[in-house]
């Protein structure tokens, strides 16, 4: 089941499915954004342009701060749960510890 296949049966469960469209306009739109970004082949022009990409979506989207830090600490953890066992250096910045 894709991602936008998840989307729509959950918006069917709340009775909301009339936003389908402009959900998946939204996701469209992200992978565009996504396959742009990992076209540059400088990694740190790469990560400034995904740095500014997110921070820009931040400060610019009516969701209130608490529900907006709390979906990106749900990003954070669900990055960890995924490379938690393959990049273990990750995990050490994510959570704030030494590499080492």
């Amino acid at each position: 089941m894709s991602d936008l296949d998840r989307v729509k049966r959950a918006l069917i469960e709340i009775g909301k499915e009339d936003y389908y469209d402009d959900v998946k306009e939204v996701f469209e739109l992200s992978r565009v954004l996504k396959d742009r970004i990992n076209k540059i082949d400088d990694f740190e022009i790469r990560w400034a342009t995904f740095f500014a990409v997110i921070t820009g979506l931040t400060h610019d989207v009516k969701i209130p701060f608490a529900v907006l830090i709390s979906m990106l600490e749900a990003v954070k953890f669900q990055h960890l749960l995924k490379d938690a066992f393959s990049d273990l250096p990750y995990l050490r910045m994510i959570l704030g510890g030494e590499d080492g």
